[in-house]
């Protein structure tokens, strides 16, 4: 749920650039289509919705977020659409392994753990914070003076 809403605060964002009132502003529904899909066309499209914003500071804030909400995406996406199977440890032990495929790359490995999920998701409720201040303050900057 805080990662559909993560989603949704970057097309908030997206669309009140640069302030409430702006011609420049589009309809949600617009940078929702525009945003469908992670790849380097939307990236470009946010970078350019954020260069509308005046303030360097909020700005440098705003890129921040997104560059978090892509690490935090990329990290949820292994966790949620990887296989799991069973990895044995050298030891004995057994954990959770998620077999991440790669085209051309070949296979990745990762360890999944409990506790490593919660802390995912406690990573992306504080970016979700940090979009609602950021959106709020983007949506009363107003125009450059």
């Amino acid at each position: 749920m805080q990662a559909a809403q993560a989603d949704q605060a970057i097309i908030s964002l997206c669309a009140a650039v640069p302030f409430d009132g702006s011609p420049s502003q589009m309809k949600p529904s617009e940078t929702e289509v525009l945003l469908r899909n992670w790849t380097d066309k939307s990236r470009a499209f946010v970078t350019s919705r954020l260069k509308l914003i005046s303030n360097p500071e909020l700005r440098e804030q705003a890129s921040e977020a997104i560059a978090r909400f892509e690490r935090l995406r990329n990290a949820r996406n292994r966790v949620i659409h990887d296989a799991v199977e069973v990895g044995i440890d050298f030891d004995g032990t057994t954990h959770s392994l998620a077999v991440e495929f790669r085209k051309g790359e070949g296979v990745f490995l990762h360890t999944v753990t409990a506790e490593q999920i919660a802390a995912l998701a406690c990573e992306v409720y504080e970016l979700n914070q940090d979009l609602k201040f950021i959106l709020s303050t983007v949506r009363d900057s107003g125009p450059a003076t």
